[in-house]
């Protein structure tokens, strides 16, 4: 693969993750962070800056790794679909089970220690220990402690209807992509509707449209200044979408949800050209390049149990929750950092196994 391309999936897959924390630390509510989430708050800096950072500016994350995704799939397309699936079971689903059956013992093991063995209620809903099969199994193959690894199973679903996919986009690429863009616009909320996103990614690839060079009609100050108003008209509806638009609100942020996800990908793949290029000269960052997915896979829960505390703990204050917003991450991504480092050092098979292979990339 084209090393600037190569380099460049690199730094943005490692950016994903990294914003994905930011996107966790999300305190104003209690209730999960969504497209169409709406603020039933006042307007303050606080809930503004986290509204338009959480749920606005840093949201490309998922539809631009879909993206990078489907493009490499469809780049080593030399490779056998059965040895696809092998790899991918290898890369995706077990690590996925690995991680999961880990904190549901974690989480026994914490919950046996720090409540009281008379209670029935644990951290995340019924105590473990009170799990029936199905519970058990439900817990560890479809909702994982660890909510984020929703995107690996999601992804490996996409690559096993890859010959599908490709077959449409061969035949009728227009109308499938159309299609598809219909789906994501129609649909909130839904996890599924980012194969669009994945099948874009095919079609780059299989066209072998050039990715490198910026287009003709990309100006990153104007791109920028399209992303900012988007996120700026998205931010001010979900506070203020209910009073004027009522029930038509969900459907006004979603659709301008969507209407920035794909300037915002434009601008952070075309317009970190100078940041990827350092970055990636830094001995100090390739040396943490390869904790991604460690950050990825074990910020939760512990970002959910801690960030209640860590607020109280600063005061509970509207400064307090944006200070908590932008240091709790930074302290959970060090951590995450460390644990990898450690694990990949002392125990490198089993770091091996619980990533996929995804190793430092100095060793690759």
């Amino acid at each position: 693969m084209n090393k600037t391309i190569s380099q460049k999936i690199y730094f943005l897959s490692f950016l994903c993750m990294v914003l994905l924390i930011f996107i966790h630390s999300y305190n104003i509510t209690d209730y999960p962070l969504y497209a169409t989430t709406t603020i039933n708050k006042p307007l303050t800096p606080t809930t503004f800056i986290q509204y338009f950072l959480a749920n606005g500016l840093l949201r490309f994350r998922l539809p631009l790794l879909m993206l990078m995704s489907g493009y490499l799939l469809a780049y080593k397309d030399s490779i056998t679909y059965l040895q696809i699936i092998k790899k991918k079971i290898r890369t995706l689903l077990l690590p996925y089970l690995l991680f999961s059956a880990i904190c549901i013992v974690l989480m026994a093991t914490a919950e046996y220690f720090l409540l009281p063995h008379s209670t029935t209620e644990g951290f995340w809903g019924k105590k473990i220990s009170a799990y029936s099969l199905y519970d058990f199994f439900y817990r560890l193959f479809i909702s994982p402690i660890p909510f984020q690894l929703w995107f690996l199973r999601t992804l490996f679903i996409f690559i096993v209807c890859y010959p599908v996919i490709k077959y449409c986009l061969q035949k009728a690429p227009i109308w499938m992509l159309l299609m598809l863009f219909i789906l994501v616009t129609a649909l909130s909320n839904n996890h599924y509707t980012l194969v669009f996103y994945f099948a874009v990614g095919i079609y780059l690839q299989m066209q072998k449209i050039n990715i490198t060079t910026k287009p003709n009609f990309f100006n990153v100050r104007t791109w920028l200044i399209v992303v900012l108003l988007l996120v700026i008209l998205k931010t001010w509806a979900a506070i203020y979408g209910n009073n004027i638009l009522g029930s038509f609100t969900s459907v006004a942020l979603q659709v301008i949800h969507v209407a920035h996800i794909i300037p915002s990908i434009l601008l952070v793949w075309f317009g970190l050209d100078k940041l990827v290029n350092y970055c990636m000269s830094q001995h100090w960052f390739l040396s943490i390049i390869g904790s991604s997915f460690f950050i990825y896979a074990c910020h939760e829960p512990l970002m959910a149990i801690l960030i209640k505390p860590y607020v109280t703990l600063l005061g509970s204050s509207e400064m307090a929750k944006l200070i908590a917003f932008f240091t709790l991450p930074i302290a959970i991504i060090t951590l995450c950092i460390g644990l990898n480092t450690v694990v990949e050092r002392l125990l490198p098979r089993l770091h091996n196994t619980l990533t996929g292979g995804r190793g430092s990339i100095k060793n690759r």
